[in-house]
């Protein structure tokens, strides 16, 4: 028969009502052994639920364990409610892992913090004023911390005034954005405020503060979608992830306000990943202007390299591809053979690229397997490099490994020679090939290599085959 667990109720007269957030959270503020049961800890369930045998973590030292028993009320249950109070007995843990202040949560939804934004209220009636770097007693939940306050508004707050803070805790504590809080001096011991906590992920440092003000002041007025806007003023891009940690809201409330801000266009979801449209929409612009200068400068090219306009914009490989899918959903941006450029672009070369163009395709297709290689005719003339990209860009102009050029109508005829001999033969060395296209190993390896990755032919040591369809 299972032993009764003690849990007190102190100053509570019942259950509190609580909303069922789905992700547990319970502030210790007991521990003791029982014996052939081992550690119990006890407090109230803010949020969430606990299930007999659910594995938890206890934080701030993230250690996990599994609830071996729970009770509340001196009766035996297998699952515990929002609201009421709650003895779990802790498997394989000692009384010592764990202490007051401590917190009992789901897995993976609470990270602990030792830095807090806030929203803070100095009691009228406190007899003097909050100066930056003030020591005192932070209390959440049932811990009881250390702190030093820091003021972001202002260098003083008076008795009766509230103002956005930032608190450096001694020791990390479990918080989630919306807890509330009670500030008191260490000596006396006298409760002068209180208020609630805004961010548990503080940006630092004086260039970050009127961003971290905006922050707070965006989720003075609680919502999902105020806690997902405000947190992506921190980053560009974050992972979904972390919109379900230290979360005041339900994983369906979260899900759903990220759904509802992405169907306004006010953030784009990519895969895991969030992404402010803000953030992106300042670049459309300046890569407009861009791309615009690169088509004036390079009318043959069909556009710009990504690589290169991020560069040019300063923007981080990390986030490139989220600009460019931005630039292109926008319409003023396409994508064509992995370049950007503007929808009304057309590569076109200048009256004396043409003429080396005619020249070129002439002198390729007077002897297709035995014409100048590319590094030949841009020895000859370095305009030569601006034309053959162009028309291999184009797919006018095939180029092989070694710079070896073809016109596309020459190469599709000298592949059809090579099918219609090895259909034949059945089988063929190199040397043969070469000989029945009456060429030379430097044209013949690169032709076979081509078309050995293009899927026609098949390698079997010394010799090809062609490939079965």
């Amino acid at each position: 028969q299972a032993q009764t667990i003690h849990a007190p109720i102190h100053h509570l007269t019942g259950d509190i009502q609580r909303p069922d957030l789905g992700a547990a959270r319970l502030f210790i503020d007991r521990r003791f052994t029982i014996r052939g049961m081992g550690t119990v800890v006890t407090g109230t369930l803010l949020e969430g639920s606990l299930t007999v045998d659910q594995q938890i973590e206890i934080q701030p030292s993230g250690k996990t364990t599994r609830i071996r028993n729970l009770q509340t009320h001196q009766t035996e249950i297998k699952e515990a409610h929002p609201g009421s109070r709650v003895a779990v007995n802790l498997a394989g843990m000692e009384k010592m892992e764990v202490a007051r202040g401590d917190v009992i949560c789901a897995r993976g939804t609470v990270v602990p913090t030792d830095r807090v934004a806030a929203e803070l209220t100095l009691l009228e009636r406190s007899k003097f004023s909050l100066k930056n770097g003030f020591e005192l007693s932070f209390l959440l939940g049932t811990a009881d911390v250390f702190a030093r306050v820091y003021m972001l508004q202002s260098g003083l707050l008076k008795p009766g005034e509230k103002s956005l803070v930032r608190l450096h805790l001694k020791e990390p504590v479990a918080a989630k954005i919306g807890d509330r809080f009670i500030i008191r001096r260490i000596s006396p011991q006298d409760t002068i405020g209180g208020g609630t906590v805004l961010d548990t992920e503080v940006l630092m440092g004086k260039k970050n503060r009127n961003k971290q003000v905006e922050i707070l002041k965006t989720r003075q007025e609680l919502t999902p979608e105020s806690i997902i806007s405000s947190e992506l003023l921190k980053e560009n891009k974050i992972p979904l992830s972390r919109f379900h940690m230290n979360i005041p809201f339900s994983k369906d409330a979260i899900d759903g306000a990220l759904k509802s801000l992405s169907e306004k266009g006010e953030i784009l979801i990519t895969g895991n990943v969030v992404v402010s449209k803000h953030s992106l929409e300042k670049y459309v612009e300046p890569a407009c202007k861009l791309i615009e200068k690169d088509h004036q400068m390079r009318p043959w090219a069909i556009g710009i390299e990504p690589g290169l306009l991020g560069k040019k914009l300063k923007i981080g490989p990390e986030q490139l591809p989220e600009v460019v899918d931005h630039l292109v959903s926008t319409g003023k941006v396409v994508v064509e053979s992995g370049l950007l450029r503007n929808p009304e672009h057309q590569a076109e070369l200048k009256p004396d690229q043409k003429n080396l163009q005619g020249k070129l395709n002439a002198r390729l297709s007077a002897g297709p397997l035995s014409a100048p290689i590319r590094k030949e005719f841009i020895d000859e003339d370095p305009r030569y490099e601006v034309v053959i990209n162009f028309l291999r860009d184009r797919g006018e102009i095939i180029e092989l490994k070694g710079g070896i050029l073809f016109t596309s109508r020459d190469f599709k005829g000298i592949v059809n020679r090579v099918i219609e001999y090895l259909k034949q033969v059945k089988q063929a060395k190199a040397s043969d090939i070469k000989t029945h296209l009456d060429t030379s190993r430097k044209y013949v390896i690169p032709l076979l290599e081509k078309l050995d990755h293009m899927g026609i032919t098949v390698r079997d040591g010394d010799n090809r085959t062609l490939a079965k369809k």
